[in-house]
């Protein structure tokens, strides 16, 4: 007998979790929002008809507490729970503790969960079932001479991973033997920290291959069928950047191939809910299974888009025992849909996690425009959880359509104050192999990344500050409570002009207005000679430069502004005081935390010599490990912080004394 749900606990947060609110309560379903303390003011916190407090900071002290999430489902009344994806959503004991619990849990059997939650189960069953896999060991032995000699056997390069793992997580790639053993020992610590279990698998590592996806679907009375695959090959540290679907670079053979696959592999273990199998393409076409990821996905909202279908929603009704809404010969492809993964990172420094409050986040309306997100004008981006703040998705009748359409959106978009990839995203979707497909899981490490222009243009730097100097400007206006007759600034020798110095990395910009009717006149500027304000509106400005008009989005934290130029470029720079303190200078040799996070280990002692790149402490942000090296060669003066310690960006770790 079918049961109705009328109350769902979504155990997650952010974006995922106001996209299964926005489906539950389509469909009349109450919702009911957990959150940590970071979250208490965020966006799905408000959209839930109910939310409660579940203490702490941290994942393991909240969104991993399973007792608090069940006893929270228990005490609201919610008949079941959604997991989402990432913490709890593929946890077998999770899974099964819900449904102990009298609870219905949204999701696959806890004994299909263990099938593919762990890699090496995975490959076997894969194995015995046909289905090619990557070459590689999975046993249980797992001390370090076996793993060395299995790695010889498999060749290098080899990708060294949690059997546990997902996300991009605890996985790294290994090209010679002298660096396994580091290799081991890191992901090791990576998945006992993340998953809880360190038991790794070796697999061969290609180079140059491409990684696609297929959507499966399965219900309670065994009919499984497949919603079309998804080309996820753009990535960065084994975290998928851009998504889309279908795939621009698979023949129809090659698809029914991997719906074969992905089908067979998901009856082996008598799959129900939502499922995504995940294969790779090799530059010779062979075809091989990676993993099976038991739960909605990240990149789910493309194949809606090209499906028409709500995964949301088919999950429900899954969960309460019905057959899957449509059979396979019901499930019709229309048109080309790509997502873009919006990060709190810089692309300039390696894709470090940035963290900061956000002064404006704005995005354009649309059709076949769609925004998944948890964050708004005002949310602060902390060290605590993962660095994703949305994703953009777009959908056309075709992949040149689908792509101006995001291009479009990306320009138009802003999230102002902190570091985001925004502009790196504009940049790799307006790229030619872009709109030839021609790239691979290595090419934002291999020379795709590279050749996108990172630095601003003199004249782009030029346009930044006159729209912070217009935006300070129309300030000053806003407060004036007297004399408001006379232009701002006004003064006896009104010939003389006023000026805004503003420093853009090491170099001083110094612009020089003064008010001529409805226009400033501008002097020794290259982008200008006049500057008018033409309208002000949320989140910008529309400025005239020289009888061209166009929208600026400006934003500041105190002498910190942030602007957005029309062309989507970017810029963040600061405004020099008229009285400025007299300047700090960083203590030479020190090496400085360039985010906040925790120190997961120190690589040096008091007294030792360091070489230039050697590493010197490894720091945690945003679930990902970062090693800090040393920038010259020297010797440890002094060591500031210990295992376990949080540091804030800029925190001086270690001491260097410089070689004479």
């Amino acid at each position: 007998m079918n049961t109705q749900i009328h109350k769902i606990l979504i155990a997650n947060r952010g974006e995922i979790a106001s996209r299964i609110m926005r489906t539950c309560h389509r469909l009349g379903i109450e919702t009911v929002a957990v959150f940590a303390e970071p979250d208490r003011e965020a966006s799905f916190v408000r959209e839930a008809d109910q939310a409660v407090a579940l203490g702490g900071n941290t994942s393991a002290e909240t969104y991993l507490r399973q007792d608090l999430l069940i006893l929270a489902a228990q005490k609201t009344g919610a008949q079941a729970i959604h997991p989402g994806y990432g913490f709890l959503a593929e946890n077998a004991d999770f899974a099964r503790a819900v449904r102990e619990a009298g609870l219905i849990f949204i999701g696959p059997a806890a004994e299909s969960m263990e099938a593919m939650g762990s890699k090496a189960r995975a490959r076997e069953i894969m194995q015995k079932r046909k289905v090619p896999v990557v070459p590689g060991y999975q046993g249980a032995a797992q001390d370090l001479p076996t793993l060395a000699g299995e790695a010889q056997k498999i060749g290098f390069p080899l990708l060294v991973k949690a059997a546990a793992g997902g996300g991009g997580k605890g996985m790294r790639v290994v090209r010679e033997a002298k660096s396994l053993e580091s290799a081991i020992e890191g992901v090791k610590r990576e998945a006992k920290a993340a998953f809880g279990d360190d038991h790794l698998i070796l697999e061969r590592y290609f180079d140059t291959c491409r990684h696609i996806e297929m959507q499966v679907f399965g219900d309670m009375q065994g009919n499984v069928i497949h919603l079309g695959e998804r080309e996820c090959s753009l990535q960065r540290r084994h975290q998928k950047v851009v998504e889309e679907a279908p795939s621009p670079s698979i023949s129809d053979d090659q698809r029914k191939l991997f719906a074969q696959y992905a089908v067979q592999a998901a009856r082996a273990i008598q799959y129900y809910g939502a499922g995504t199998v995940e294969f790779l393409l090799t530059d010779a076409g062979e075809i091989y299974f990676l993993e099976m990821n038991t739960r909605l996905q990240v990149e789910h909202p493309v194949t809606e888009e090209i499906t028409g279908q709500d995964l949301v929603e088919w999950q429900i009704k899954v969960a309460e025992g019905h057959e899957l809404p449509a059979a396979q010969s019901e499930i019709f492809f229309g048109g080309h849909a790509i997502e873009c993964r919006l990060y709190a990172e810089d692309p300039t420094h390696d894709f470090l996690p940035a963290t900061g409050k956000i002064l404006d986040f704005a995005f354009p309306e649309g059709e076949n425009l769609r925004l998944e997100t948890g964050i708004e004008t005002g949310s602060e981006v902390g060290i605590w959880f993962d660095p994703m703040l949305a994703k953009i998705v777009t959908w056309a009748e075709n992949r040149v359509e689908a792509t101006r359409l995001m291009q479009y959106a990306l320009r138009k978009m802003h999230c102002l104050g902190l570091k985001t990839n925004r502009e790196f995203l504009l940049e790799l979707i307006s790229h030619p192999q872009f709109a030839r497909a021609d790239f691979h899981t290595r090419s934002l490490e291999t020379g795709l990344a590279g050749e996108l222009n990172q630095q601003a243009s003199p004249n782009q730097r030029w346009q930044a500050a006159l729209a912070a100097t217009a935006a300070l400007w129309l300030g000053r206006e806003a407060k004036r409570e007297i004399l408001q007759s006379i232009p701002s600034g006004w003064r006896n020798n009104f010939y003389q002009y006023q000026k805004e110095e503003f420093l853009f990395g090491g170099e001083k910009l110094t612009v020089e207005y003064r008010l001529e009717g409805d226009f400033l006149q501008i002097r020794g500027c290259e982008a200008a000679q006049t500057l008018k304000l033409v309208d002000l509106h949320e989140g910008g400005l529309r400025l005239e430069l020289d009888g061209l008009q166009a929208d600026f989005a400006v934003e500041n934290a105190g002498d910190q502004f942030f602007v957005q130029l029309p062309e989507g470029r970017e810029l963040a720079f600061e405004r020099l005081s008229r009285f400025p303190e007299v300047e700090k200078v960083a203590e030479k040799g020190a090496c400085v935390a360039q985010m906040p996070g925790q120190v997961v280990k120190v690589l040096v002692r008091a007294g030792e010599l360091v070489k230039a790149g050697d590493g010197m402490v490894i720091l945690s942000s945003m679930k990902m490990e970062n090693t800090l090296s040393a920038a010259g060669d020297g010797t440890v003066a002094e060591v500031l912080v210990g295992e376990g310690d949080f540091v804030e960006a800029g925190k001086m770790l270690i001491k260097l004394k410089g070689e004479e």
